[in-house]
């Protein structure tokens, strides 16, 4: 069987608190039901958490940055098997 992806969104805050879209990716999707959180990869083992914050028209799933913790604190929480998203690096 095929699988699924699921169209992205993060958002993020700028410093004068409006809204931005940090990055559109994709993620496995079982057709069914939206991942809570996803787990973004940040250099030097660190890793952001997202939660989602809404379904918009588009078809994007939104979600919006919650807080940042290493590999240990990842994994006590819980998290480690979220799915995973890595912001390309600009040339």
């Amino acid at each position: 069987m095929a699988e699924h992806q699921q169209r992205t969104r993060l958002i993020a805050e700028d410093d004068a608190g409006n809204d931005y879209e940090y990055l559109e990716t994709y993620v496995p999707f079982d057709g069914e039901t939206y991942h809570e959180w996803i787990v973004e990869e940040l250099p030097e083992q660190r890793f952001r958490l997202w939660r989602i914050d809404g379904f918009p028209a588009s078809g994007r799933v939104s979600y919006r940055r919650r807080e940042e913790c290493d590999a240990a604190e990842l994994e006590r929480a819980g998290y480690a098997d979220e799915p995973r998203v890595r912001r390309p690096v600009k040339h």
